[in-house]
């Protein structure tokens, strides 16, 4: 019997001994100063740090997700206007010849012989001159160069 005493006796000084261990690590050391603001800011920065460490994958893969969403779509916006502008290329405007785009028909087509090159249109007026050739606009808005060494810039 004295045996089993002595057993439970210690038994129930172990058990103190850890609830004594225990609140001892919960509760401030007495000897030794609390920490200041700065301490305890630092600790808590520490923390947060750690926090955004491990969540750093998670953060990185779905801002590249977001960020490949935007490209795609600013890619598929960009692919749609470049075609809406070379659908409205495409389509003759009035008053231009077939074939042709307005506002364009008279530069640098190449077609025209040296009679016609030299020809400046009726009703054009002269812009300015541009590498010593005279720069003409017609009643469209179309530019024209005179290349003739007969122009008013040739000399």
């Amino acid at each position: 019997m004295r045996t089993i005493r002595g057993i439970l006796a210690f038994a129930a000084m172990l058990h103190a001994g850890a609830t004594f261990a225990q609140e001892a690590d919960t509760r401030p050391n007495p000897f030794k100063a609390p920490p200041s603001e700065q301490e305890r800011q630092l600790v808590q920065d520490e923390r947060t740090r750690n926090i955004v460490r491990g969540m750093q994958g998670e953060i990185v893969d779905k801002v590249s997700a977001k960020f490949d969403r935007k490209i795609d779509t600013m890619e598929d916006t960009l692919k749609r206007r470049i075609d809406d502008a070379v659908k409205a290329a495409a389509i003759p405007q009035p008053g231009a010849a077939q074939g042709t785009v307005a506002g364009a028909k008279g530069i640098g087509t190449g077609t025209e012989t040296g009679a016609e090159k030299s020809a400046v249109p009726e009703g054009a007026t002269f812009i300015s001159c541009v590498n010593k050739k005279a720069l003409y606009r017609d009643k469209d808005n179309a530019l024209f160069k005179d290349d003739s060494a007969t122009n008013r810039c040739a000399s």
